[in-house]
């Protein structure tokens, strides 16, 4: 081996010619990828301490079959500024654990936001990942619930990990949460302190997610003996707006609700702004909890009793998955097909309290 140095900066071609090797050798050491002997392996990486060598991530891309890059697809409603966008925190806490894992692996993160009322989203994400040569997508809830989402994505060969996807099977890469014991653990919360007439809010229709919570509220309700009003459950969007207009029927109720539980934060907060329209108190005439614990339940006032699912974990697994399914060598320790479920925990804050005396 040579011992001349560059005076610039180096290159993986300065390291091949110091290591005596080609190229593509140098990038498959320094993509830790197969069929490279020990002593070859060796060369590639003494020259890379002595030069001081640094990857350039875009070269390394236009040397690989795959890109190192993924995209983070996930819902987002274009609409007019006086609208509600809702899940706003939600895809923003994604993104920070998603790319924690990309930093630390490597890769590069898009954030890939998708209208999901639009006719073409699944031509136009998938012509989005080919164009761009993104090598897979971690695909956060409701989005991966896409009718033909998924289905488009095996045609063409794009590796993907679903966040809390309606299908949870063996076929399905996905990284979830037990939804309906969280949704139990919160329901019991607020029996615990005495609540028997308690609201829920659902999220969208047909969410698995939607459903499960609703699941776990009914459970518990059940297990305790006690009747659920039809009243007193409201069909929400998971969106600030929707919980305001459910949080404002709930409490105009004749017979409302001492407690209401919204299947999520947004929706939650909407119940605190409809309950601060009509003059009811919080805590002292009505508790409401959500689902989440982004920060809106903490900067809300009160602070909201929620439950706090590991969203930035859980994206920040989804990404480490999705490179184990497109780089198998680079995070050997992972095993596939891809079936991760976090449990929760429940967060307990001034937003709920026992309720009057009757």
């Amino acid at each position: 081996m040579t011992s001349a140095l560059p005076k610039r900066a180096a290159t993986i071609r300065d390291v091949a010619a110091l290591a005596g090797v080609s190229i593509k050798t140098v990038s498959r050491v320094l993509n830790s990828e197969a069929g490279v002997v020990a002593e070859t392996q060796a060369l590639v990486r003494a020259a890379v301490a002595q030069l001081n060598y640094t990857p350039n991530l875009s070269a390394r891309n236009l040397a690989s079959v795959v890109e190192a890059t993924i995209g983070l697809a996930y819902s987002h409603m274009r609409l007019d500024d006086d609208d509600d966008r809702g899940g706003y925190q939600y895809s923003l806490i994604l993104q920070i654990g998603a790319l924690e894992a990309c930093q630390q692996n490597g890769f590069g993160l898009i954030p890939m936001p998708c209208d999901v009322r639009a006719a073409d989203k699944i031509e136009q994400l998938v012509a989005q990942v080919r164009e761009r040569r993104i090598g897979g997508l971690v695909i956060a809830a409701p989005l991966g619930n896409t009718p033909g989402l998924l289905d488009a994505l095996n045609k063409y060969g794009i590796p993907y990990v679903c966040i809390n996807p309606n299908d949870l099977g063996p076929l399905t890469p996905h990284v979830a949460i037990d939804e309906l014991a969280a949704a139990r653990e919160m329901t019991e919360h607020l029996i615990g302190f005495g609540h028997r007439k308690i609201g829920f809010i659902k999220g969208i229709q047909g969410s698995r997610v939607s459903e499960e919570r609703y699941q776990g509220y009914a459970a518990a309700h059940a297990a305790h003996g006690l009747a659920i009003n039809p009243q007193w459950v409201m069909q929400g969007e998971f969106t600030f707006r929707s919980g305001m207009e459910c949080g404002h029927a709930l409490l105009s109720l004749a017979a409302p609700p001492t407690a209401i539980f919204a299947s999520n934060d947004d929706m939650a907060v909407g119940v605190v702004h409809a309950a601060n329209a009509l003059g009811v108190r919080i805590p002292a005439e009505v508790s409401v909890a959500g689902f989440d614990d982004t920060e809106l339940a903490r900067f809300s006032w009160p602070p909201l009793t929620t439950i706090r699912q590991p969203l930035e974990r859980m994206a920040h697994t989804a990404v480490e998955q999705l490179i184990g399914l497109i780089r198998p060598q680079r995070i050997a320790r992972l095993v596939h097909p891809v079936h991760v479920v976090y449990p929760c925990k429940l967060i307990s804050r001034a937003s709920v309290a026992a309720p009057l005396a009757t």
